[in-house]
């Protein structure tokens, strides 16, 4: 059975992540943006040699996981119009890739 609560917390940031998409060509948070694109390029890093390092994997993501909590915090979810449409990506992907991400 699928972890219900798991699934509200992914359609809910997909929504926000849609909400976000306002049009804005300039980003409103540039050092957010490149922040969240070096998080993703540490979470993508223990990824890139099959098979993958599980024990660094696991570190990153709780790393990249509890510093996304403390960006959602004080910014809330960073949408496109905030870090642009790769910096929003980025926040996706690691949100995906934490087992406990919860909002709020």
């Amino acid at each position: 059975m699928p972890d219900t609560r798991r699934l509200h917390r992914i359609v809910a940031l997909f929504f926000a992540l849609a909400l976000g998409a306002g049009g804005a060509s300039a980003t409103t948070e540039p050092g957010l943006r490149a922040e969240l694109l070096e998080m993703k390029a540490a979470d993508q890093r223990p990824r890139a040699d099959l098979p993958a390092d599980r024990a660094e994997m696991q570190q990153t993501n709780r790393r990249n996981t509890a510093r996304l909590k403390e960006i959602v915090s004080r910014y809330g979810w960073p949408t496109i119009s905030m870090v642009g449409e790769e910096g929003a990506e980025a926040a996706w992907l690691l949100a995906q890739h934490s087992e406990r991400f919860a909002c709020g």
